[in-house]
């Protein structure tokens, strides 16, 4: 376990700027259990380096603890009510290597892909132990609006 070294920086200042701009360019998820990224409502910032900042909002007193990935860019890692759990959590080592894509176990899989305008960045694929299960899921998400299809991997 590292221990960071934390600076308290403007809402306004440069990091935040990047801050802002890297966060909506790459993060367009909503907030999770309410809590997200409002980049005009900042009300604290807390830095340490360029990859871990903790923040709080206006209407959002929760303090958000962010970690850069070095190709993904900027992750919400966790929330907090006191500022010293925050700083806790973010001084846990984060791994920054993603772990490799692995090959598909033999079976058949439900491929389904959201038609526009809700185009996803993958498709989704649910492996099925029947196939009258995979019939099932497969009319599920044609019902739901998506190509679906079922295909065999060997």
């Amino acid at each position: 376990m590292t221990i960071l070294e934390w600076e308290k920086l403007p809402s306004d200042g440069p990091l935040a700027t990047r801050l802002r701009r890297e966060i909506r360019t790459r993060r367009r998820e909503k907030g999770r259990a309410g809590h997200e990224f409002m980049p005009d409502d900042i009300r604290a910032l807390w830095a340490s380096g360029d990859s871990h900042v903790i923040l709080s909002h206006n209407t959002d007193r929760a303090w958000q603890f962010w970690w850069r990935h070095p190709q993904q860019g900027w992750f919400l890692q966790s929330w907090h009510r006191l500022l010293a759990d925050a700083k806790t959590e973010a001084d846990k080592p984060r791994i920054a290597g993603l772990p490799p894509e692995t090959s598909r176990a033999a079976g058949n899989y439900v491929c389904a892909e959201w038609r526009e305008p809700y185009v996803g960045s993958a498709p989704m694929m649910i492996c099925c132990s029947t196939q009258y299960t995979a019939s099932e899921i497969l009319s599920v998400f044609q019902e739901l609006g998506c190509n679906a299809a079922i295909k065999a991997v060997l």
